[in-house]
């Protein structure tokens, strides 16, 4: 899971307020830094934007240009050694005033910036934000191992980084660093044993600085988990890595390890001991994720199929599913989910079209190939981008089958998915693909459906954290758990 989460929701590893000061050596915070550069300086054209980098001199920055996909001389601005900020040739801003500069930095933020987790590891990690930032963090706290809690979670956070990097690429960074096996696999290669042991041995460099932190302050609280739930947080994630990857006895020393308390996996019974036999749940936050993992790999409640929603944006794990459940689990075939455009494609709405389709049919046509001919292309740094075929793909409803599977409960004889205000990748595909693949033959659960826009409508609540997927609008009312 780690890569998943390292790409797309970096929680990993960031660290706490209290040991910004010493990582930091005082550098001022990101969003302060965005302040005073909007303050000197003008937004660039839609056309372009900053891109800014926490370097070992200190705050760095360069233009992008959208139109030719190049980016300008990267400047350095403040300046780490002489502790102020430097002049640069930007175009610079004639009388600015508060409110403007705090509107540029806000608009800064929601678009060029990929999650607030990605503001926090700006933030706090000593260095980020470009390509090899983790060898620099290795080679900066080697050469003098750090002995503060802070500093060692800064280099943990690079070698749980570095080590992802051994089993998928790390974002938009690609360093092969001089390593064959850090180059890019091609997705109908296997994965090399090679590689597999290079990731466990960073990962056990991670959990080793973890386990520093904890001898040193057991009370440890990172932005996000305590340094405890962190330690499990690794080793879970470095587990469902491997067992994905098909090396699940490699996985076992990494379960084994795990300490969960009563009360977080008392949590995750209750989940799971509300949802029927053979259902389908699909799980949005490592919290709630990782433990459930952890049960069933002890083998309770291994007749759910329980999916992290992030695996679908990644093609090896959805051949694990295809092969782990024999197809019965989504309909997607090897030659669609390897095509060079599924991983990164959005699909947008198509303004001309205001006709509804089929969901089967939709998906099929979608399934052809990301490729198809006559599709509308765009050029953009997320690869290329489709348009939707409909704003609404609707579902038949079975009236006996629907009475049968959802005793008691709403529902409609037709549901229309509303696509038009939102965007689609793979994996809003893939969860299309699983309810239009299993309705009336498993019960269908999400842990936060609002993480689904697409299917928060049909979402009823059934317990504390727990919502089943039923057709009909009307389902998404507060009922009684049952």
């Amino acid at each position: 899971m780690k890569p998943f989460r390292r790409l797309l929701c970096p929680i990993f590893l960031v660290l706490t307020l209290a040991g910004r000061a010493q990582t930091n050596a005082r550098m001022p915070l990101f969003t302060e830094m965005l302040t005073h550069f909007f303050f000197s300086y003008t937004t660039p054209n839609a056309n372009s934007y900053y891109n800014f980098q926490k370097k070992p001199d200190g705050w760095c920055v360069r233009m992008f240009d959208e139109m030719t996909g190049r980016y300008g001389t990267l400047k350095l601005y403040w300046s780490r050694k002489d502790r102020h900020y430097l002049p640069l040739d930007f175009e610079q801003q004639n009388h600015p005033d508060s409110t403007s500069v705090a509107e540029a930095v806000d608009d800064y933020l929601q678009h060029r910036v990929m999650s607030a987790d990605e503001i926090t590891r700006l933030n706090r990690n000593l260095f980020f934000g470009y390509d090899g930032w983790e060898q620099d963090v290795i080679k900066t706290l080697e050469k003098t191992p750090p002995t503060s809690d802070s500093l060692l979670e800064t280099l943990g956070a690079a070698y749980d980084s570095y080590g992802g990097g051994y089993l998928l690429p790390q974002g938009p960074w690609n360093v092969a660093d001089g390593d064959p096996d850090r180059v890019v696999l091609p997705d109908t290669a296997a994965m090399p044993l090679s590689r597999i042991r290079k990731f466990i041995g960073f990962e056990n460099k991670t959990l080793a600085a973890l386990r520093q932190i904890d001898s040193l302050n057991p009370r440890y609280q990172c932005a996000f988990h305590n340094i405890k739930v962190q330690l499990n947080t690794i080793r879970m994630a470095a587990a469902t890595d491997l067992t994905w990857l098909g090396f699940d006895s490699l996985a076992t020393p990494f379960i084994q390890a795990v300490a969960y308390p009563d009360s977080v996996l008392y949590r995750a019974r209750q989940l799971l001991w509300r949802i029927p036999t053979n259902s389908i749940l699909i799980m949005d936050k490592d919290t709630m994720t990782f433990p459930v993992f952890y049960l069933q790999a002890k083998g309770e409640r291994r007749d759910i199929i329980a999916i992290d929603n992030l695996i679908f944006l990644f093609k090896r794990t959805i051949g694990y599913l295809n092969q782990k459940y024999a197809g019965s689990l989504l309909s997607i075939q090897p030659a669609v989910y390897k095509d060079s455009a599924f991983q990164m494609a959005l699909y947008q709405p198509d303004p001309k079209d205001t006709g509804e389709h089929r969901l089967d049919s939709f998906l099929a046509t979608l399934y052809t190939s990301p490729d198809a001919p006559g599709l509308p292309q765009l050029d953009s740094s997320f690869g290329r981008l489709y348009r939707y075929f409909s704003y609404h793909p609707y579902m038949l409803i079975n009236e006996t089958k629907a009475r049968k599977f959802y005793s008691g409960r709403p529902f409609d004889r037709r549901i229309s998915f509303d696509l038009s205000k939102t965007y689609m990748d793979g994996g809003d595909i893939l969860n299309l693909d699983i309810v239009n693949n299993n309705l009336f033959k498993r019960h269908i659960f999400f842990t936060h459906p609002a993480a689904h826009p697409i299917f928060t409508d049909f979402c009823a609540p059934v317990g504390p954290g727990l919502y089943e997927f039923i057709p009909s609008k009307r389902s998404a009312a507060a009922l009684p758990a049952r």
